[in-house]
């Protein structure tokens, strides 16, 4: 089967019924960079930086919780869903992520260079992920693609979130009043969808069958989603230990800046994906996925270059002076950012028995190669030097480790360049 698209055509294929998920995307995109900067600019690199440091320690643990349940119960809830099932897993993923991040927080009070407005920041972005980690509802309404009241009432909230953020900053209020929005951004929705129509019932009874059953099956889908997620955090903490708090606080913000600045490339290509696993002819698949990925080259292009010349007057009108180097690693990471698009929207057009047994080898390799390079360059280099070392592991991961998986995606590269047919 041949399928040529247009860009307009592909762009409407990607973002066709899900409008109300990439807005939301969107608003919250440009929410965490709005309350990055404004952090930033409030408490400083330094004590900004240790948040990150411990706030990246959590979002692994909120991975580690979910032991792959989400995309278990997303893809098989018609099949496995039941009330003691439904009730297992969030107990389950409420005990790991107690534990877990009950470690972390008392961490971040005995090593962490913090005082008490930083404590209570990383405590209440503790909380916030236990409530994120627990919504079960919200799984199952991604699945069946109930996204316009969810995305509502998440703007609404994110958009009074913010305003109570910036009254905090803007009047020089305690910064531990920031920890109430980070709380309430995660609460508001997940109560609103316990009390809708759609709200999931559980019954709260630990069954070691079921347990064991939801673990077995889940396990699985972890392995994937924790492996892209350190190999992506990893240079916080490298930087973190190598080069200080302040590097890291500087990285944070451009790391946030960047994900707003690539927000419709990056929605284009998690919409993408969604839409490739419903394919099951391999050809049909592999024009959409090469489509999609010209898509998202030419935006990229046009991303980079505007960001870049518009960056060298905006960054220091926003930010003020100390972040000169900030344009410059705002560019890599956004390189970075598209290079890892390819790859995953590669990756996809094969099928789950090729990829078996690959995946696992080639993500430990990763991060071993990552951290290895970050470390090196980063001693030599700085926050340059460590920012080019994951941009240099995305290279290779997107395309010398995904050719050793398949020679398809060696293919797909080509035509890429030269079969515009």
């Amino acid at each position: 089967m041949h399928i040529k698209k247009s860009f307009p055509a592909t762009l409407y294929w990607i973002l066709s019924n899900t409008s109300w998920l990439t807005l939301e995307r969107i608003i919250y995109l440009l929410s965490v960079t709005y309350t990055s900067i404004l952090s930033i600019k409030y408490i400083g690199p330094y004590y900004y930086g240790i948040i990150s440091i411990f706030n990246n320690a959590l979002l692994i643990s909120l991975v580690i919780s979910k032991f792959g349940s989400d995309a278990f119960f997303s893809r098989e809830w018609k099949k496995a869903y039941s009330k003691y099932l439904i009730g297992n897993m969030i107990l389950l993923r409420f005990f790991a992520g107690m534990i877990l991040n009950t470690g972390i927080v008392l961490l971040s009070a005995v090593l962490g260079e913090i005082d008490v407005r930083c404590f209570y920041y990383i405590l209440s972005i503790s909380i916030a992920m236990m409530i994120q980690g627990t919504d079960i509802t919200l799984i199952y309404n991604r699945a069946n693609g109930f996204y316009r009241n969810d995305t509502m009432i998440s703007i609404m909230t994110m958009m009074l979130t913010s305003l109570f953020k910036f009254i905090i900053v803007h009047y020089r209020l305690s910064f531990a009043l920031l920890s109430i929005p980070i709380i309430f951004e995660a609460l508001i929705p997940a109560l609103y969808r316990q009390c809708s129509a759609n709200a999931i019932k559980a019954r709260f009874v630990i069954k070691k069958k079921i347990a064991l059953y939801l673990i077995k099956h889940s396990v699985s889908y972890l392995f994937p989603s924790l492996s892209m997620l350190i190999n992506q955090r990893a240079v916080f903490f490298i930087l973190g230990i190598f080069n200080g708090q302040y590097l890291v606080g500087v990285y944070s913000v451009a790391f946030f800046i960047s994900n707003a600045i690539f927000m419709l490339p990056n929605i284009i290509t998690m919409t993408s994906l969604v839409k490739l696993n419903k394919i099951s002819d391999y050809t049909e698949r592999a024009e959409k996925a090469i489509s999609t990925i010209r898509l998202i080259t030419l935006l990229s292009l046009l991303i980079i270059v505007v960001s870049h010349f518009c960056g060298e007057y905006m960054i220091p009108k926003f930010l003020g002076e100390g972040y000169e180097k900030l344009n410059d690693i705002v560019t890599l990471i956004i390189f970075s950012f598209y290079v890892a698009s390819v790859g995953v929207l590669s990756i996809k057009t094969l099928s789950k028995e090729e990829c078996e047994g690959y995946y696992s080898v080639k993500y430990t390799l990763i991060i071993v190669l990552n951290i290895v390079l970050t470390v090196v360059l980063s001693l030599k280099y700085g926050i340059i030097g460590a920012t080019c070392g994951f941009l240099f592991t995305e290279i290779l991961s997107s395309t010398i480790a995904n050719y050793l998986i398949s020679k398809k995606i060696f293919y797909l590269h080509l035509k890429l360049f030269f079969n515009r047919s």
